[in-house]
């Protein structure tokens, strides 16, 4: 089983993970000392993605505004 919330003194992160089988993941953060969200898109272990920011409606609708990658399955 994977986990899909992680925390330490730096950070909170989720890892959001499709139902459709696939290497792809979204993972989202809270960098507790610099205070901004990040996203960072996977595809396996590559990072195609990443957005910072300090809003995190902002941060998830740029993420989300990318759309899926070539090779990524949509249904």
């Amino acid at each position: 089983m994977q986990e899909s919330f992680f925390e330490d003194a730096g950070e909170k992160e989720m890892r959001y993970v499709s139902n459709i089988p696939s290497d792809f993941y979204v993972d989202v953060a809270w960098e507790k000392r610099s205070r901004r969200w990040r996203t960072c898109k996977f595809e396996g272990r590559r990072p195609p993605y990443y957005a910072i920011g300090e809003d995190f409606e902002t941060v998830m609708k740029v993420t989300l505004a990318v759309g899926l990658q070539p090779d990524e399955p949509a249904d």
